[in-house]
């Protein structure tokens, strides 16, 4: 299944770097960013303005999450 990116990816890529173990390659992935692009973020040379942003809280990202176990409940 194909998906979409986020609405901010690199604010997105910003709070998965702060906030998550996740590589640069899963973040880069999931925010359809070059894996470089998320290295440069996370060495301070790239969005250095941009605040972090949630992805959970910003809403659909067009992931379906309906086969976790959760069930995609908040």
């Amino acid at each position: 299944m194909a998906t979409t990116a986020p609405l901010m990816p690199k604010a997105t890529a910003v709070w998965l770097l702060d906030n998550t173990a996740l590589t640069f390659d899963q973040i880069a992935e999931f925010c359809k960013l070059h894996p470089l692009e998320v290295k440069a973020i996370a060495d301070g040379e790239s969005a250095l303005t941009i605040k972090g942003l949630d992805p959970v809280l910003t809403g659909p990202s067009g992931i379906d999450i309906s086969g976790h176990p959760a069930g995609g409940l908040a």
